[in-house]
């Protein structure tokens, strides 16, 4: 009797025992969360944003979903993505600027369930497809103005209306604001070092009106590099540092030159504010209008995917489910769109979102947005970025600019090292606004 009841004590123990481990099993798999990956570069205050407000909102919002968010330096970004998507092990969402994942193939379409052609059509000034497929939303632009030093431009007893809208007016401008002491230059009216060959470049497209690529075929180009916008352009650069003489060649870069109030008048992508703000408090700046050779648009080029997000190839299943969730209340949600293109300096590209207060208090968005919203041309998205381009283009610049080489020997050489880099890959091209 005894052992009787000594079994059946240990047969409750044993079954207590193993209601107790399924009950934790079914517990454990009651908490069991899935994980989004979602990798962006380093910079602030956006991580901040995102860590500390908009994932935790998330996170309350789908408690079953937790994000795991990874920043790298923006040296390593690109580098690091590709070998994670090489080896199989990216990330499920992306941050990018430049296209480059999507062209690989390692980025997925949205499904015309969450972003449709008339969504688009209605709520955003621009639009942008690959191959026939959206594989993001154009967030904010960021593109260039000029920034100027107001002390420098009052003691001169010049407004900023008065610069100049042509390139021809503001050059006038440029020389009243220039500070020689014998062959040393003490103030630019206009500093672009640094900046030059990107300059250069813009000078070409508004000259022109036209791009100076040809399609070929779908993601197949030819560039044409040695065209006389281009030795025109040349002839300006080289008049600012021979002729008027509003700047030098071993001058302070453009942005240290406005910073350190060397500079009166330089060119500047809109993140310039952001700069000058965290690194010369002390500088006192605004905003103009960037000059063209006509007065009007087009100004030159800009990023529409300035700051994007694409959900990777990945997830399948109840997992890209998990990311798409995260995507569309990263990337759709007025509150935290708003919240991010602040932080970053950026122009927001959703209709409903480009007469914000806080759009307004900037002066340099201010000037983007009315160059943005031109009639006769605003500003140009690129599509890809290029790296041979830009080096090659680059080197041309260089070689005459610095090393007083010929102008169309240089060009012919660039032309010819894009064209075969162009043949040899594709690339998703733009160049106008779609």
């Amino acid at each position: 009797m005894k052992s009787f009841i000594k079994s059946k004590r240990m047969y409750i123990v044993v079954l207590g025992c193993l209601i107790g481990v399924l009950a934790m099993t079914i517990s454990g798999i009651a908490l069991a969360k899935t994980t989004v990956t979602v990798w962006g570069v380093t910079q602030e205050p956006e991580n901040t944003l995102i860590r500390e407000t908009i994932i935790p909102a998330f996170e309350e919002l789908y408690p079953d979903l937790e994000i795991a968010f990874e920043t790298i330096p923006s040296s390593d970004y690109s580098s690091k993505l590709l070998a994670a998507f090489t080896a199989g092990r990216g990330p499920d969402m992306v941050w990018a600027n430049i296209p480059f994942l999507m062209e690989l193939g390692f980025t997925k379409p949205i499904p015309e369930d969450i972003i449709d052609d008339a969504y688009m059509a209605a709520n955003y000034l621009v639009d942008y497809k690959y191959k026939g497929e959206r594989h993001f939303i154009p967030t904010g632009t960021m593109g260039c103005i000029l920034y100027y030093n107001k002390d420098i431009l009052a003691e001169a007893g010049i407004k900023v209306g008065d610069i100049g809208t042509t390139w021809d007016d503001a050059a006038v401008t440029f020389e009243k604001l220039t500070v020689w002491n014998g062959p040393m230059l003490i103030q630019a009216g206009y500093a672009f070092n640094g900046y030059g060959s990107s300059e250069w470049q813009t000078y070409i497209r508004q000259m022109s009106g036209q791009s100076m690529y040809s399609k070929v075929s779908e993601g197949k180009y030819r560039i044409q590099a040695n065209i006389p916008e281009a030795k025109e352009s040349f002839g300006r650069i080289l008049d600012y540092f021979d002729k008027s003489k509003v700047n030098a060649r071993g001058f302070l870069n453009w942005n240290e030159a406005l910073g350190l109030g060397k500079a009166a008048i330089v060119p500047w992508w809109t993140w310039g504010a952001g700069y000058m703000n965290a690194t010369y408090p002390d500088i006192d700046w605004g905003a103009a209008k960037y000059p063209t050779f006509t007065g009007d648009g087009p100004y030159g080029y800009a990023n529409e995917i300035d700051n994007i997000y694409m959900v990777t190839t990945s997830d399948e299943g109840e997992k890209l489910e998990a990311t798409w969730k995260f995507w569309q209340f990263l990337s759709m949600e007025d509150e935290n769109v708003r919240a991010i293109c602040e932080a970053k300096g950026i122009v927001p590209l959703k209709l409903n979102l480009m007469n914000d207060p806080w759009i307004s208090a900037r002066e340099d968005l201010v000037v983007l947005k009315k160059q943005m919203n031109d009639p006769k041309g605003g500003h140009i998205y690129f599509g890809s970025s290029i790296s041979v381009t830009s080096r090659e283009l680059k080197r041309a610049f260089e070689a005459v600019v610095l090393g007083g080489e010929d102008i169309e020997e240089s060009l012919i050489t660039a032309e010819e090292a894009i064209n075969k880099d162009l043949a040899e890959n594709e690339y998703w091209i733009l160049d106008y606004r779609q």
